[in-house]
């Protein structure tokens, strides 16, 4: 068993493959982006992996490269069955059609274990700062066509981002940046629905791992043992935390090593293979 990561980085933002033994320290695949597709997007920023149907998806966000700071109502998939060749499944994106919409951002999958159904949960805005969580999911099965977004309603921050959701029995937790806020936590929010009926349960610096942070990525290890990643955003790079009691309490942070890579990955998405 090894661990993968598909990343972007901050110089040119595309997406980059990286792996492991241990999840903690951190070697390139290649030394390319996984893909440069052909119609002039190259910011591809935010990837989120799901190993589906034989195939590696990877959902990210995109954005032409003459388009300023990302304004998008759209996010884009790609998919592999080997981790090396890719391919665009939709090409023309998946589409969030809001009223006003602006920004559309950081598209995460998750398969909810009660019905194994997937969805992609995605932070969708009408300005910079005032996004809130969206769900959509696929309509067919080539996975070609999708749902109109639906509100995820609760007691959101005003300008939620990064929604990562792990199930834990009846149970859905969600780790999310507050993108408003000043400093930035990633902060923890529960509910017994999916759509609906969200709370924020834990606040502030309330694991430990310190303000400017983003990306939350959660894993689970084992054992009865979650590991969470983190991307510090302002130059520090990717640490992990463990928390082996259902998210109540973590370990202190430790940041990944990445020998021989000439770049600090941001915003992963870790997986096993």
């Amino acid at each position: 068993m090894a661990y993968r990561m598909l990343c972007h980085r901050g110089s040119d933002e595309r997406i980059y493959h990286l792996t492991s033994t241990d999840g903690k320290a951190w070697t390139e695949v290649s030394a390319s982006p996984i893909v440069t597709l052909p119609d002039g997007v190259w910011r591809q920023r935010d990837p989120s992996v799901l190993f589906h149907n034989g195939y590696y998806w990877v959902a990210h966000t995109m954005a032409n490269a003459l388009a300023g700071i990302i304004p998008s109502n759209s996010f884009r998939i790609t998919r592999s069955t080997d981790l090396t060749t890719w391919e665009a499944v939709y090409w023309k994106d998946v589409v969030c059609d809001i009223a006003s919409v602006k920004h559309v951002w950081a598209p995460e999958w998750f398969v909810d274990p009660a019905d194994d159904s997937v969805h992609i949960i995605v932070a969708i805005g009408t300005t910079d700062v005032n996004h809130q969580p969206y769900e959509v999911h696929p309509l067919d099965d080539r996975w070609r066509f999708w749902s109109t977004p639906t509100l995820i309603t609760g007691a959101w921050r005003s300008g939620v981002i990064d929604m990562h959701i792990q199930k834990i029995g009846s149970t859905y937790h969600c780790f999310a940046k507050d993108e408003r806020a000043d400093p930035k936590y990633v902060e923890h929010y529960e509910s017994s629905s999916l759509l609906s009926g969200w709370t924020l349960a834990d606040s502030g610096d309330w694991a430990g791992w310190g303000d400017t942070v983003e990306a939350p990525c959660v894993i689970d290890v084992g054992s009865g043992t979650y590991r969470i990643y983190l991307d510090a955003y302002t130059g520090n790079g990717i640490f992990w935390s463990e928390s082996s009691d259902d998210f109540a309490t973590w370990t202190t942070p430790v940041e990944c090593t990445y020998p021989g890579l000439a770049y600090v990955p941001a915003h992963p998405s870790v997986f096993e293979v």
